[in-house]
């Protein structure tokens, strides 16, 4: 028998892992609240992770921040993050904000259900990236 990793343990290893936090090259400030805000960034990352995964049917960067107290500067580049590395991804469904505009529904790689539509999503998601 071969041994198979321990995907899920894989997956939250990657989830909290050190990286340097995104910022704009053009913007001291920018820079400044990368450097401060990466030894959270990992932990953040994870909650956001972790909310997803109980939220089967996925949630907004509106949604996520409401629930997890979370300003929209720091969870949109968390969740952005889990987005490039392939564990979070567009579900292809739309959900409107308290504004009345329309957001993306966010969904964990393994929540991920194809929507059948006529307009395929915007940006990558699970489908798109052979990430199912």
């Amino acid at each position: 028998m071969i041994d198979q990793p321990n995907l899920a343990l894989d997956f939250d290893q990657q989830a909290t892992e050190e990286r340097p936090a995104p910022y704009q090259a053009h913007s001291e400030t920018s820079r400044q609240a990368a450097q401060e805000i990466e030894p959270k960034a990992g932990t953040l990352r994870k909650a956001v992770l972790d909310y997803l995964r109980a939220k089967p049917e996925g949630a907004t960067d509106e949604q996520i921040q409401e629930v997890l107290n979370m300003p929209q500067n720091t969870e949109r580049p968390r969740r952005r993050e889990l987005q490039q590395s392939g564990k979070v991804c567009d579900s292809g469904r739309k959900a409107q904000t308290r504004s009345g505009r329309s957001a993306v529904v966010w969904v964990t790689r393994e929540n991920f259900e194809p929507v059948r539509s006529s307009v395929p999503p915007r940006g990558a998601n699970c489908a798109q990236s052979g990430r199912l």
